[in-house]
């Protein structure tokens, strides 16, 4: 099974002399279990959800929670950002008139 190569968005090429080191043409081969590359993001999900209702994974305020959490917790916001963006355009830009 095939998928666009994470890496490197399908671009098989990013520049004339840099080619992406984990793709030839674009496209990831997964050759085992799909779980197996995003097994850790499923706790990473769930700390988010719970972050979203105030509950940090480690005691105090969000500056002493541990530096990867904060990283990993940025990433997803814009993630999630992004996909919502994409899939409603509308939203974030004020009422739509009638």
């Amino acid at each position: 099974m095939s998928i666009l190569c994470p890496e490197c968005n399908g671009h098989a090429l990013f520049d004339e002399s840099d080619r992406c080191k984990h793709c030839t043409d674009g496209k990831f081969d997964l050759t085992g279990c799909p779980g197996m590359y995003v097994s850790g993001y499923g706790v990473l999900c769930s700390l988010s959800n719970a972050y979203e209702f105030g509950i940090l994974p480690d005691s105090g305020g969000y500056m002493d929670q541990a530096a990867w959490f904060i990283h990993a917790l940025e990433y997803l916001t814009f993630e999630k950002n992004k996909a919502v963006k994409k899939e409603r355009p509308d939203v974030g830009k004020g009422r739509i008139q009638a």
